[in-house]
């Protein structure tokens, strides 16, 4: 899924017409991946996620996606089945903060996560990612099969770089 419209890109660009459209597509897709590897999430829509995990006496728990919108159970397995678990927690982005550590085992969280809505600050950081790339030309674009990679020579700029960060996911080996 790519984080902007081509329409977004062409007002930000103050361009009209179609010429540019395959190129514009290009630096979409390109910007949409770096910040999806950068940030280290997926930016879904909102949607209901079930995972599975070993944990080892931490307070911590973390999720796949961010952000996490709410709970809707955590359970442990005891024995062989799965016994709902009623502790204080705090969702920060992807990790799960117990109030009191936990027994190790396999729990299970059944969450809510993902955006409504692509925030406007990540949609920045692609429409500077794109400008930087469209008005600059820092990349070297090359065809490969059934898809165009594109590899840059500059360093990106700054600015995109502060917006991200915010939106790192954390993950921890637990």
């Amino acid at each position: 899924m790519d984080l902007l419209e081509l329409t977004e890109v062409k007002e930000y660009l103050d361009i009209v017409g179609d010429e540019e459209n395959s190129v514009l597509n290009s630096y979409i897709n390109f910007a949409s991946e770096f910040v999806r590897k950068y940030t280290n999430s997926i930016f879904w829509e909102e949607k209901d996620m079930e995972e599975a995990q070993r944990y080892d006496g931490w307070k911590i728990l973390t999720t796949n996606i961010i952000p996490v919108n709410s709970i809707n159970f955590i359970k442990i397995k005891n024995y062989n089945e799965w016994v709902e678990i009623s502790t204080p927690f705090e969702i920060i982005n992807n990790l799960i903060y117990f109030e009191n550590k936990l027994e190790s085992g396999f729990y299970k969280i059944s969450y809510k996560a993902g955006w409504t809505t692509i925030p406007e600050d990540i949609k920045q950081a692609c429409k500077i990612l794109i400008a930087w790339a469209y008005n600059d030309n820092p990349w070297y674009i090359s065809e490969s099969v059934s898809q165009i990679s594109m590899k840059y020579n500059q360093d990106i700029p700054e600015k995109v770089y502060s917006i991200l960060d915010k939106y790192k996911n954390i993950w921890l080996s637990i």
